[in-house]
């Protein structure tokens, strides 16, 4: 039987060839990291621009701790107020750099992998503790052998880590085990399967390291994390509400960022041209 790299019976015990093809993947992504870096710098650092503005807007609300300031933060990209255009539709995304995701989501579109960049952006620059978490979904199903489909956010809550999936109706996980999301719902059994060969696919881990952050996972099962009631009837009903009072001061971020926005688009349009050139040729 031909051996599958993504079973996590492989390469967690350091197979060789496993280990190899993603730390090569990963050499292969800072090749094209670097040569975006030449093409679209001003793109990329008009979009730095715009995240620090992003950031200071979200400075001025009256919000608690990294849940709320990520509700903020899905309001204010499902409503279109980060879009060039005043839109947003969740899909995949027509064009993209790599090394940063979250651009697509200033040109009016984005899966999940382009908001959780976009998410992990603007909180590490807020000071608080993010990371994009690497996973499989599928409800009813799951194999260790499935490469990862998705990405959602952890944040922490009195120092507890939850899973928030900005990309599919701001749902919240806790760690079941340290592989194993489950979701803090009264409705919903969905889960989350951990794929942590992204640590070094994607983020550039060592073996090391990756299997550190498993033990930092590991050591969350068991405590104490919100329940279905404070999370959705003392935290995301009143943060709504609040949120839902800010249109006219959302309105006028979009308007003032506007031109920010038009130029980053232009420089992701660019790039499209530029792709679809080549796919020609």
């Amino acid at each position: 039987m031909e051996k599958n790299i993504y079973d996590e019976e492989v390469y967690l015990n350091k197979d060789e060839e496993a280990l190899n093809f993603f730390i090569t993947d990963y050499k292969g992504k800072e090749v094209v990291h670097a040569l975006e870096k030449k093409l679209y710098g001003e793109t990329i650092d008009a979009y730095e621009k715009f995240v620090n503005k992003i950031v200071g807007l979200l400075q001025t609300l009256d919000l608690n701790n990294s849940i709320e300031y990520s509700l903020a933060l899905s309001r204010l990209i499902k409503n279109g107020f980060l879009s060039y255009n005043l839109e947003f539709e969740s899909k995949e995304p027509e064009v993209e750099i790599q090394r940063n995701l979250g651009i697509s989501v200033v040109c009016g579109e984005g899966c999940c992998r382009n908001i959780s960049d976009l998410h992990n952006d603007v909180l590490s620059k807020l000071g608080m503790y993010c990371k994009q978490f690497y996973c499989f979904t599928k409800e009813g199903f799951h194999s260790p052998k499935e490469k990862a489909n998705h990405v959602l956010c952890l944040v922490k809550y009195n120092d507890t880590l939850h899973g928030l999936d900005i990309y599919n109706g701001d749902s919240l996980f806790y760690f079941k085990s340290p592989f194993v999301l489950n979701e803090i719902s009264f409705y919903s059994s969905m889960k989350m399967f951990y794929k942590p060969y992204c640590e070094i696919n994607y983020e550039g881990h060592s073996f090391e390291e990756m299997k550190e952050i498993i033990n930092n996972y590991a050591n969350q099962v068991g405590r104490r994390h919100l329940s279905p009631l404070e999370y959705h009837d003392d935290i995301s009903r009143i943060v709504s509400r609040y949120l839902m009072r800010q249109g006219d001061l959302f309105m006028d971020f979009h308007n003032e960022t506007k031109d920010l926005k038009n130029e980053i688009n232009e420089g992701m349009q660019l790039k499209l041209r530029r792709t679809k050139s080549i796919d020609k040729e």
